[in-house]
């Protein structure tokens, strides 16, 4: 993941790995965020609106606006790669009104180490 940590002066981003039937609650960030699909397919629900997503489609989602992903697929994985357009993105989640920022979800790999 690209973090001021790592170098990044003005964006973050990083991949996401969904499993068969995953999804992230519906959201918002307090800055612009673009999604690109690189592994499997989607749905995106962007203010209500679901699209169907599919390898290399790319999504721009303004501040501030309910959203999530889906993976489209119940045996396939699929996998995204996000950029928020600031080193402080946060994110809200919509059911529960807690707000985090992004680079702290993603401090600690999968063993529990610092990235």
């Amino acid at each position: 993941m690209v973090t001021s940590a790592r170098g990044g002066t003005g964006f973050l981003n990083g991949v996401t790995t969904f499993e068969p039937g995953a999804a992230i609650g519906l959201h918002t960030h307090n800055c612009v965020e673009s999604v690109m699909i690189i592994e499997g397919d989607a749905i995106v629900d962007i203010n209500g609106e679901e699209t169907p997503l599919t390898l290399h489609d790319t999504t721009f989602v303004p501040a501030n606006i309910p959203h999530r992903f889906k993976n489209a697929s119940d045996t396939n994985r699929m996998r995204i790669l996000w950029t928020y357009a600031s080193l402080d993105a946060t994110r809200t989640l919509i059911a529960s009104g807690e707000t985090g920022r992004i680079d702290a979800e993603q401090a600690l790999d999968t063993e529990g180490r610092s990235a």
